[in-house]
C-alpha cells in the first residue's frame, strides 16, 4: 500500500523532531511509520491517526512530551483546528466559543461541553485522538482527606489555580492530575522536571468538577478570572451567568452539567452580595431533580433548559422545556 506524499512528509517531519530531542531513534520512527502506513485503510486513509499518537501507543513518547514538543516548534494541532478540520464545528461557532471563554475565564473544552456544543461522548474521543488524554468526570474520583497534605504538598493552591492542574489521586509514586485546557500539559511537564521521583499522569475534568475539587482539597475558592477590564467586571459577569443556560436531559447522568450550573448559581449570589457561605450543593442537585421530573411529566418532553435570573438582587432559577417559554421558579 502506498503512503500519501503530504501525510509521509508530514510524519517524518514530526519525527524528526523529536530525533532532535532525543526522545526516540530513527528506528523508532521507522516503526512509528510502517504502523500508520498500516492503519490506512479504506475508511482511515482521509483521516489518518496523529503521528504523535502513534507514538504514543507505542510507549515512545508521553502525551506530555507530544504537547511539549509539538507546542515549541509550532506543529501543534490545535482543538479549534481540529474541530474546524474535521468539519465538527464551523469557524463562527468556533469563534463564538473562544469569545465565551476569553470572557467567562472558562476554558474552550468546559464552554463546548457545557453550552452543549459538542456531546460528552464526542469531546472525550476528540481529547483522546488529539491529545491521547481521555476525558473523565471529577464525580469518578473519591476524596481521600488522609492525602491532602502530600497532595498540596506536590501542587499548592495558588500553582493549581494559576496553572489549571490538580493533583486528584496519588498511588506510590504516580499522581494523577486533572487538566482543564491542553496547555496545562507545560506545567505537568514542569512538575515532572521539580519531582523526577514521580510520574505524572493528566486526564482532562470539567472546569466546574475543577472548581469542585479545587475546594474540597484547598479548602479555599477557586476564583475565575475573566479577561476583562476590572472596572466592566462586575456587571460583565452578571450578564454572561443570566445568559448562560444548562440543557438537562437526565440530571442523575449528567451531574457535570448541574454541578456547572450550581457555581454559576453561587457565583451569582456572591455578585449579587446575598448572605449565607454554606455548601447548598446537594440540595440544588434535589431541586434540579425534582423540577426536571415534574416538567418533563407535565410537558412530555426530555430535556429541560435550566437558567439564572436576577430578580431585584435575588437569584431566580429559571426551568422550563426546551422550546418553550420560561416558567421561572426562585430557589
Amino acid at each position: 500500500m502506498e503512503r500519501s506524499s503530504a501525510q509521509n512528509k508530514s510524519s517524518l517531519q514530526i519525527g524528526e523532531l523529536f530525533i532532535e530531542e532525543g526522545l526516540i531513534s530513527p528506528q523508532d520512527m521507522e516503526r512509528a511509520l510502517a504502523v500508520q502506513e498500516k492503519s490506512l485503510d479504506s475508511q482511515s486513509r482521509n483521516r489518518p491517526r496523529l503521528f504523535g499518537m502513534i507514538l504514543c501507543d507505542l510507549n515512545l513518547v508521553t502525551p506530555v512530551d507530544i504537547y511539549h514538543v509539538l507546542k515549541k516548534n509550532n506543529t501543534l494541532m490545535t482543538l479549534q483546528g481540529y474541530l474546524e478540520s474535521r468539519g465538527i464545528l464551523p469557524p463562527g461557532a468556533i469563534q463564538n466559543a473562544e469569545v465565551r471563554a476569553q470572557e467567562t475565564g472558562i476554558p474552550l473544552i468546559s464552554i463546548l461541553l457545557e453550552d452543549d456544543i459538542i456531546p460528552r461522548q464526542q469531546m472525550a474521543k476528540i481529547l483522546v485522538d488529539l491529545f491521547h488524554i481521555p476525558l473523565r468526570s471529577i464525580s469518578d474520583f473519591v476524596f481521600n482527606k488522609k492525602d491532602r497534605a502530600k497532595l498540596a504538598r506536590l501542587i499548592s493552591s495558588q500553582d493549581a489555580g494559576s496553572n489549571g492542574v490538580i493533583p486528584l489521586l496519588l498511588q506510590g509514586k504516580s499522581l494523577l492530575c486533572g487538566i482543564t485546557d491542553p496547555d496545562n500539559l507545560l506545567f505537568i511537564r514542569e512538575l515532572s522536571n521539580k519531582f523526577p521521583l514521580y510520574r505524572f499522569e493528566a486526564l482532562f475534568i470539567p472546569f466546574s468538577g475543577f472548581v469542585w475539587f479545587y475546594k474540597l482539597l484547598y479548602n479555599e475558592t477557586h476564583t475565575i478570572s475573566p479577561g476583562i477590564e476590572k472596572s466592566k467586571e462586575k456587571s460583565m459577569e452578571l450578564s454572561l451567568l443570566t445568559d448562560y443556560e444548562a440543557v438537562i436531559k437526565d440530571p442523575v447522568i449528567e451531574k457535570d452539567g448541574v454541578l456547572a450550573l450550581y457555581e454559576r448559581y453561587e457565583l451569582l449570589r456572591k455578585l449579587l452580595g446575598c448572605k449565607g457561605d454554606q455548601d447548598r450543593r446537594v440540595a440544588f442537585q434535589t431541586f434540579i431533580m425534582e423540577k426536571h421530573e415534574a416538567i418533563t411529566r407535565k410537558f412530555q418532553c426530555r430535556s429541560i433548559r435550566f437558567s439564572l435570573e436576577n430578580d431585584q438582587g435575588q437569584v431566580m432559577i429559571a426551568a422550563f422545556p426546551k422550546h418553550q417559554e420560561k416558567n421561572p421558579w426562585q430557589k
